[in-house]
């Protein structure tokens, strides 16, 4: 059924009497969860949306994707869902990152301005790696795993847009504004952010088909690295 346009949460009973023992999960799903989900079967999401429904299908069992099943854990197995199920499409699946966008908004509740910072954070650092062809810093941005790390190959970058005299691609106030709270420590979701970060600069950088074969095994090889460390 099509969902109106007015918001709307739901709760699901999740029950079973299996032999083994009967059980049932009760389940709120938000309005703005409800929300994504209808916006994400729209015409201009779609595709990227039935691209990521297939990567969570499980090849044994037709009833089950994960997918659908991390919804349940939304929004506070959002960020846990753009790890493993977004990021690892960025290049691949045109309209990804509109899709991002909207997932962004409505179910992580991030606010207009800040999805703006860091689209445009991601391009200028993707402009800057692929104005030097500069791999070795995209592939250590894609490994940073800790917020030093991810601070530090920051810092690198801009020193070496200055010195050669080009504008610095992230400087202070974004950097700031995209991964420090107000007193100046990171924010919880820093990870998050570099993930978002990670799928808009990924996508800039496909479209100036800077990617070869071995930085896609790469990319998927540092995917389940981080799947299993954080």
């Amino acid at each position: 059924a099509v969902l109106a346009d007015r918001p709307a949460s739901a709760t699901v009973y999740h029950l079973s009497n299996s032999g083994q023992g009967p059980w049932l999960n009760v389940h709120y799903v938000p309005s703005e969860v409800l929300g994504f989900l209808r916006r994400a079967w729209l015409a201009a999401h779609r595709p990227a949306w039935e691209a990521v429904v297939r990567l969570g299908q499980d090849p044994k069992r037709a009833e089950r994707n994960a997918v659908y099943d991390a919804v349940f854990d939304w929004p506070a197995g959002a960020p846990a869902f753009v790890a493993r199920f977004l990021k690892p499409l960025a290049g691949k699946v045109p309209g990804l990152w509109d899709l991002t966008e909207l997932f962004a908004r409505e179910v992580l509740g991030m606010e207009k301005e800040r999805i703006d910072l860091i689209r445009e954070l991601g391009d200028r650092i993707a402009d800057e790696i692929a104005t030097v062809n500069d791999r070795q810093t995209y592939r250590r941005l894609f490994r940073a795993m800790r917020y030093h790390e991810l601070r530090g190959e920051i810092v690198k970058l801009d020193q070496r847009a200055a010195s050669q005299g080009r504008p610095v691609p992230v400087g202070f106030d974004r950097f700031v504004g995209a991964f420090e709270a107000p007193d100046g420590v990171a924010w919880d979701d820093w990870r998050l952010a570099r993930d978002l970060v990670v799928i808009r600069l990924i996508e800039r950088l496909a479209d100036r088909g800077f990617f070869t074969a071995e930085d896609a095994a790469l990319a998927e090889t540092i995917d389940e690295e981080q799947e299993e460390t954080e």
